[in-house]
């Protein structure tokens, strides 16, 4: 007994330096693969609002994407200039105000013209899911989401750009996000078509729409029933060195805390 004790203690003794290089190998290994593919979240903070727009358009201009319509005269789908009478009823039902208000500003201001003719006011049952599209450093709740089915349509950033009519300049997107309506709080919505988009900065170019999108009061979300951030797997840029990006680095699948909620009475 004692001959087998001095056996495997000069055994270990002699095999030490062995396993404490494979142990420092093993540690470096762990090190080197944690910073090769750890994520690190930055902002371009010279890119912002108007200038971000701008750029948008410099980089169209010199690499047009497939996503982007250039000279279409007519829209695909005309957004809706005014609220009708029929629709604005449902605001005193417990609709999302999406009327436009001099009197006050909030996300949901005006939005009505990001639909075509095809806005409706919809009520989602608890349980059913929802998805929005968004990118690094936007919070997780804002006003614009889709149904499970138009999200399993999309194939590609194109898709998305091109049928929900999302420029750049509004988001980057990369990932999404899911939300479970809770249990008996159905969501009252406005849903319908996304309206052809006119650039700003330069009226030639457009954005198709037609995809059939959501549009709600982000206030009225809960945090508990917002799911972990995911890849959409299109990636973050959308063309060669993409100069518009805000974002920097590669990405860190994070829930935001900058979650929209109103400030007082609006």
């Amino acid at each position: 007994m004692a001959v087998r004790r001095n056996a495997d203690r000069m055994l270990g003794k002699a095999l030490a330096p062995v396993r404490d290089l494979l142990e420092k190998l093993a540690n470096r290994l762990r090190v080197e693969g944690d910073n090769a593919y750890r994520a690190h979240v930055g902002t371009n903070v010279h890119l912002y609002g108007g200038e971000r727009a701008a750029k948008e358009v410099e980089m169209i201009k010199r690499e047009k994407p497939d996503w982007v319509d250039v000279g279409r005269k007519q829209r695909t789908y005309p957004a809706l200039d005014k609220l009708s009478p029929d629709l604005e009823k449902f605001i005193n039902k417990g609709w999302p105000d999406i009327r436009s208000l001099a009197s006050r500003k909030t996300p949901l201001d005006g939005k009505f013209g990001t639909f075509d003719n095809s806005m409706a006011a919809v009520e989602i049952p608890s349980g059913e899911m929802i998805y929005r599209v968004i990118d690094p450093n936007s919070s997780d709740n804002s006003i614009c989401w889709m149904r499970k089915a138009e999200f399993e349509k999309l194939t590609s950033k194109s898709d998305w750009r091109k049928n929900f009519a999302v420029w750049k300049s509004w988001n980057e997107n990369g990932e999404y996000v899911v939300y479970t309506v809770p249990p008996r709080q159905p969501l009252k919505v406005w849903e319908g078509r996304a309206a052809t988009q006119i650039n700003e900065n330069a009226k030639e170019y457009s954005l198709e729409g037609g995809a059939v999108q959501i549009v709600l009061d982000p206030s009225q979300l809960k945090k508990e029933f917002t799911g972990e951030r995911r890849k959409t797997r299109w990636g973050y840029g959308d063309v060669g060195s993409d100069p518009v990006s805000t974002y920097l680095g590669l990405p860190k699948l994070e829930n935001k805390n900058n979650w929209y909620e109103p400030k007082g009475k609006e």
